[in-house]
Order: structure tokens, then sequence, then C-alpha cells
């Protein structure tokens, strides 16, 4: 079941720059879109709440969201050229999901395929990746390229079973240290443009508040401060990132100047 929450987020994510969404396609897909790609979405409300992005015009893939005995689950979906698709009589389709099954951390990953056959005997194979979060590690979502997906595991963090005193080190470890440290790699792949990460940081501020305002360690202030302000944005990094840019642009266009030339080279 589809909490308001979730669907809040999900938007959220949805949001961050075209860059970001183009590299998280190209690291799950194996595609080379360049940053520079225009997308279109398509928001679906269906039980599993799915966005669809149209990548240059032409393909289009889809992100669902489903709750499963508690774990959330994150379906990808390359839907190829649908416009070439739609003008051809589609044969039967076939589903295929045991190519291949990866594992990472405790995170439980798929990874299968549609085949469409045409009556002409022709067939197109569109891949699909499944992710089930399980466990609450950054760094592993960060390495394989779904760091937009942070936020949901707070979900996560909140189903362990341990004590209270191993949970307050958990959640600490997790926003003080993991959070900040996969954002930043993020950031220098060139996976999240600096305005991605200080929108990502108050997604998961958002997220920190909400799930952790009950906890009895977290009604010391100390604490409260410490939590959130790890997840602040970072306003002067912004400025920084902002400046350099706008130097680039100025040496980009600056008019060349006219060198004389030696009257011995004339």
């Amino acid at each position: 079941m589809i909490q308001k929450e979730d669907r809040w987020i999900m938007e959220e994510i949805f949001r961050l720059s075209d860059q970001a969404l183009v590299r998280m396609i190209n690291g799950l897909f194996g595609t080379e879109y360049q940053d520079e790609e225009k997308i279109w979405k398509e928001w679906r409300d269906q039980e599993a709440l799915s966005v669809c992005l149209k990548v240059g015009g032409m393909n289009r893939y889809e992100f669902s969201l489903r709750r499963l005995d508690g774990c959330l689950q994150i379906c990808a979906e390359n839907r190829g050229n649908i416009f070439v698709y739609e003008k051809m009589a589609v044969g039967d389709v076939m589903q295929i999901r045991e190519p291949q099954i990866l594992y990472f951390g405790k995170n439980h990953r798929e990874e299968y395929s549609r085949t469409l056959e045409f009556p002409g005997k022709e067939r197109v194979e569109l891949p699909i990746r499944v992710i089930t979060l399980e466990d609450c590690s950054a760094r592993k979502l960060e390495e394989n390229g779904m760091i937009l997906f942070l936020p949901f595991l707070f979900y996560c963090i909140c189903e362990l079973e341990v004590s209270d005193r191993k949970k307050e080190r958990i959640w600490k470890e997790f926003i003080c240290h993991d959070i900040v440290e996969a954002l930043d790699r993020s950031f220098k792949k060139g996976s999240l443009t600096a305005f991605d990460v200080q929108r990502m940081k108050q997604l998961c501020r958002h997220m920190a508040w909400k799930m952790l305002v009950r906890e009895k360690w977290m009604q010391e202030l100390e604490n409260q401060e410490e939590m959130l302000s790890s997840l602040e944005a970072d306003v002067k990094f912004l400025e920084r990132v902002h400046e350099m840019e706008m130097n680039k642009k100025e040496q980009q266009y600056a008019t060349p100047r006219c060198v004389p030339v030696p009257d011995s080279e004339l």
C-alpha cells in the first residue's frame, strides 16, 4: 500500500535535475545519454506509484515504487521506443525473469527482461531492474546508481529490531556520516549536481525529523542539533559552485585578444 508520504518523496526525487535522472538511467541500463538530454515526465496513478521518463523525445523508462511485506521495492523498466512499437502489430509478449540475479549488501536486486516478438519474427528485448531495499547502506545504494532513492532508506532503519542504544548508534552513523559521504561521492562523480545534493539533504532532514521525533534519545537538544545540522543545506557551497560556473562561462565567451605579429613573420 503506497502511503501519502511515499508519493511526496517520489515526486520530489523526480524533480531533481535532468542530469541526475540521466546518470541514473545510464547506470541501470548501460545507456550513454549525455547530461544535456532533455527529459519529459509522465506520472501514473496505479497501485504501484510510477513515473515514466521520456529521454530525448524517443525512449521511455518507467520507475515504480511498491511496498511488499514491510519492504520497499523499486522497479525500473526500459519501455523502449514506444512510438515505434505502438505502430506495429505486437505478437506474443514473453516475460523472462531469470537471466541473472545479483545481490549487494542486504539489498536484493533482480535483473530480467520483457521480450517483444513482432509478426515478422523480429524480437526486441527490454531490460527490467528490480531493487528491494532491505538495509540502510547509503554507500551501497550510491555504488549501484540508486542514490536518488536515499530518503527511502529511513524506513529500513525504522524496521530494525535491535536495542534502543544500538539503534541510536546506527541512526547517528547513518545521518552524520553515511549520507553526507554518499552524497559527496555522487557529486564528485557527476551523478548529482550541487543543487541536487542540497535538495537531497533537505529531503533526508525531513525524513529524519519525521522518523525520530518520538525517539527518547532524540528529545535531547544536543542530539537534535547534531543530527539536523548534518543535513542542513550548505549555502556557502552552492555560492562557491555558482561562482565557479560563472567564471567558466565568462572565460568561454570572452573575446579573444588580438596578438600582434612580429615583423619577421610578415
